[in-house]
C-alpha cells in the first residue's frame, strides 16, 4: 500500500503541476491578449481622431464638422433652439502663398486657427477648418446677435496676428465672415447644408463688398407662401 501510495503521490504531484503550470500559462496569455486588445482600441482611438483632425491646424477636419453638425442641428429642431454658422475665409490668401511661399502661407493658416479658437470659449462651440484658407464655427443655441459677437471677436483676435518669420505685422491679414443663423423648425431651412449654404452665400457677399467684414443673411417674413433671404451687412471692429 506504501508503494501504490507513494506512486500515486507522484503521478498527483507531477500533474498538479502540469495543471498549475497550464494556469499559469493562461493567465498570462489573457493578460497579454488583455494588453493588446487595449492597445489596439487605443490605435483605434487615435486613427479614429487622426481622421477627424486637420493635419496642419490640428483642429476638427470637415468630416468633424459634418458629423457634429449633424447632432448640433438635430438637437437645435428637437428643442426649438437656434444654431449660427460662421464661415470665414482669409482675404487675399493667395497674395500670402505667391510672396512669402507655401511655409508661411501655412504659419499663417495655423495662427487663424488660434485666433478663431481663442474666440469661442463654450465646450459644445466647434472651430474646424473645412478646406483650404476657409474655415467654420459652428455656434449651437446662439442667435444672430450672439453669433455677430463672435464675429467681432474673430475680426478682433485676427487683426493681432502678426507672423515675425516673414515680417507679416499686426493688420496685415483679415478675414471675410458669412453669418447664418435659424432655428431648425423654420419652412426654409430643413438640413444644416442649407445654413452652410446661406452662410456661404454671405461669405460671397463680404468679399465682394471689399473684405475685412461680417455678413449676415436674416430671415424675411413675407406675405407670401415661401420666404426670402436678405442681406444684413456689419462691418468689422
Amino acid at each position: 500500500m506504501d508503494a501504490i501510495e507513494a506512486e500515486w503521490r507522484v503521478k498527483a504531484l507531477v500533474i498538479g503541476g502540469i495543471v498549475l503550470l497550464l494556469c499559469g500559462v493562461t493567465i498570462a496569455l489573457s493578460l497579454l491578449f488583455g494588453r493588446e486588445l487595449r492597445r489596439r482600441e487605443a490605435m483605434q482611438a487615435e486613427l479614429e481622431r487622426l481622421s477627424l483632425t486637420d493635419a496642419l491646424t490640428r483642429l476638427p477636419n470637415r468630416r468633424a464638422f459634418e458629423d457634429a453638425g449633424a447632432r448640433a442641428w438635430e438637437e437645435a429642431r428637437r428643442g426649438g433652439r437656434p444654431l449660427s454658422l460662421l464661415i470665414v475665409d482669409a482675404d487675399h490668401f493667395k497674395r500670402f502663398n505667391d510672396r512669402y511661399g507655401h511655409q508661411v502661407g501655412d504659419e499663417v493658416l495655423q495662427g487663424l486657427a488660434r485666433c478663431l479658437s481663442a474666440s469661442v470659449h463654450r465646450p459644445r462651440d466647434l472651430v474646424s477648418r473645412i478646406g483650404g484658407e476657409e474655415f467654420a464655427i459652428l455656434l449651437p443655441d446662439t442667435d444672430q446677435a450672439g453669433a455677430l459677437r463672435i464675429a467681432e471677436k474673430v475680426h478682433a483676435e485676427v487683426s493681432t496676428l502678426a507672423i515675425g518669420s516673414a515680417g507679416i505685422g499686426a493688420g496685415a491679414v483679415t478675414v471675410s465672415i458669412g453669418l447664418a443663423s435659424a432655428v431648425p423648425t423654420a419652412a426654409a431651412i430643413t438640413a444644416l447644408m442649407d445654413l452652410y449654404r446661406l452662410a456661404d452665400g454671405a461669405l460671397y457677399e463680404a468679399k465682394a463688398g471689399g473684405r475685412n467684414q461680417t455678413r449676415c443673411t436674416k430671415l424675411q417674413d413675407i406675405p407670401a407662401a415661401s420666404q426670402k433671404w436678405g442681406l444684413q451687412v456689419v462691418g468689422a471692429s
